[in-house]
C-alpha cells in the first residue's frame, strides 16, 4: 500500500478504498489491485488549488498524444508506397522478358549459314536483354532491401509503442479513479460546510471548492476521452505493423521464391530452345 494511506486514520483509509471498490473499476480497466496506484496518483491533489487541478494528469496526457503524432506520421509516410511499388515493378521487369519471343524471332529456315545465324542472333539477343533484366531487377532489389531494414525496425518500434500505449491506458485509468474519490471527499467537505452557520468567509470557501469540484470533473472527463483515444490507438498500431510486416514478407518471397523461379524458367527455357536447335540443324 501506498505511504499515504498508511498515514491515513484506518477508519478513513477502510472507507477510502470502500469507496475505490465502489467505483466501475471495469469501466475505467482497473482492478481492485490497483489501488496503491491509485493512492499514489492521489498525492497529487493533496493541495487543492486551480494549478494543481489543472496540471492533473498532464505528464500522461502529454504522452499519450506524442504516441498520436509518431501514429500519424507513419500513417502519412510514404516509404510504404514507394517500397510497394518497387516491388511491383520488380515482378513486372521479369514479366517483360519473353523468353519464347526473343529465341524464336524468325520462323524461316533458310540456308544452314543463315539457319546458324538466325540461332546465334537470337541468343545474342536473348542474352542482351536478360543481362539488362537482371541489372534492372537487382538495383531494385538493392534499394527494397535498405527499405526493409527500416521496415523491420519500425515493426519492433511498434511493438514498443504497443506495450506503451497499453500502459497509458491503465495510468489514465487510475489517476481518473484518483480523481473521482477527490471529486468525492470535496463534495463531502462542501456538504459539511452548508450545514454550518453561514458567513461570508464561509459561503467564499463553498464557492471555491464548487469551482474546484468543476475543474476537476472536467479533467477527469478528459482522462477517460484520453483513454478511449488509447484504446482505439491500440489496432491502429496492429494494422500499421501488420502492413510493414506483408511488405516484408512480400519482399523475401520476391527475392528467395519468385526471382530463383523466374531464373530457372529461363534456364529451361534456354536449354530446351538449345536442344530444339540442334535438333534443326541435325
Amino acid at each position: 500500500m501506498s505511504d499515504q494511506k498508511q498515514n491515513l486514520p484506518v477508519e478513513q483509509s477502510a472507507e477510502l478504498q470502500q469507496k475505490f471498490q465502489q467505483l466501475n473499476l471495469k469501466e475505467m480497466g482497473l482492478e481492485e489491485a490497483d489501488y496503491a496506484d491509485v493512492m499514489t496518483a492521489r498525492k497529487e491533489l493533496a493541495e487543492m488549488n486551480p494549478t494543481s487541478v489543472a496540471e492533473y494528469g498532464k505528464g500522461i496526457a502529454t504522452r499519450t498524444s506524442v504516441y498520436t503524432d509518431e501514429l500519424l506520421g507513419m500513417v502519412k509516410n510514404k516509404d510504404l508506397d514507394v517500397t510497394g511499388q518497387k516491388l511491383n515493378e520488380v515482378v513486372q521487369v521479369a514479366q517483360q522478358l519473353n523468353t519464347s519471343s526473343i529465341l524464336n524471332k524468325s520462323k524461316n529456315s533458310g540456308f544452314l549459314g543463315g539457319l546458324l545465324n538466325k540461332f546465334k542472333g537470337a541468343k545474342q539477343s536473348f542474352d542482351q536483354n536478360f543481362n539488362s533484366t537482371k541489372e534492372q531487377i537487382d538495383v531494385l532489389v538493392k534499394e527494397i532491401e535498405s527499405s526493409q531494414n527500416g521496415l523491420k525496425a519500425r515493426v519492433g518500434t511498434l511493438d514498443k509503442m504497443f506495450d506503451g500505449v497499453q500502459d497509458e491506458y491503465k495510468q489514465l485509468g487510475v489517476y481518473a479513479a484518483a480523481g473521482k474519490l477527490k471529486q468525492q471527499e470535496i463534495q463531502q467537505e462542501i456538504t459539511a460546510l452548508t450545514t454550518q452557520e453561514q458567513d461570508q468567509q464561509t459561503g467564499q470557501k463553498i464557492y471555491d471548492l464548487n469551482h474546484l469540484a468543476n475543474n476537476l470533473g472536467k479533467r477527469v472527463s478528459d482522462l477517460l476521452i484520453l483513454q478511449q483515444s488509447a484504446m482505439q490507438t491500440l489496432p491502429m498500431i496492429r494494422i500499421i505493423q501488420s502492413n510493414n510486416l506483408m511488405l516484408v514478407d512480400k519482399f523475401y518471397a520476391i527475392k528467395n521464391i519468385t526471382l530463383p523461379a523466374w531464373k530457372n524458367q529461363i534456364s529451361l527455357a534456354i536449354s530446351l530452345q538449345e536442344q530444339k536447335n540442334s535438333v534443326q540443324l541435325a
